[in-house]
């Protein structure tokens, strides 16, 4: 990959292991500001191990993780957490909360970590709304007023 500036998450010489099985066996990439990662494998390969190792949830039995340049493989809970705040996480099946719309789920990590108001969440989704545009278009219209257990059975 080409090298766009700071250095956002950086892996290098990952091994996880259950027992003598390596799911993550001396993996090392980096990701700069504005790269866009994919990971793509088959059932059980170590995608999910990846992404814990990457978010902190999981610590490797060897190599490091560096998340904005802070080493976070050692950090203790409290730790972390304060660098998580500067990021964004949605997990897969069940992870919205079903009593919310899409919108509000996008927008609870902001109410709850900024001192910004629901009102605000609001008026941006307004001013976003020409970026739903291109969502209607791949037929997932008011996404963002649509109820998770609505839409996605």
């Amino acid at each position: 990959m080409k090298d766009n500036g700071e250095t956002i998450i950086e892996v290098n010489n990952l091994v996880r292991k259950f027992g003598d099985r390596a799911v993550l066996d001396e993996l090392s990439f980096n990701v700069h500001r504005g790269e866009t990662l994919v990971i793509m494998g088959g059932s059980g390969c170590g995608k999910s191990t990846l992404l814990r190792h990457m978010i902190g949830s999981m610590k490797p039995t060897s190599g490091s993780v560096r998340l904005f340049g802070e080493e976070i493989t050692g950090m203790k809970e409290r730790e972390i957490e304060r660098v998580r705040l500067r990021f964004g996480m949605l997990f897969q099946s069940g992870a919205l909360l079903a009593s919310l719309t899409v919108g509000e789920n996008v927008a609870l990590p902001l109410l709850q970590h900024t001192n910004k108001s629901l009102d605000m969440a609001r008026s941006w989704r307004k001013a976003r709304r020409t970026k739903f545009e291109t969502v209607q278009t791949l037929k997932c219209n008011n996404l963002s007023t649509v109820v998770p257990t609505d839409r996605f059975r």
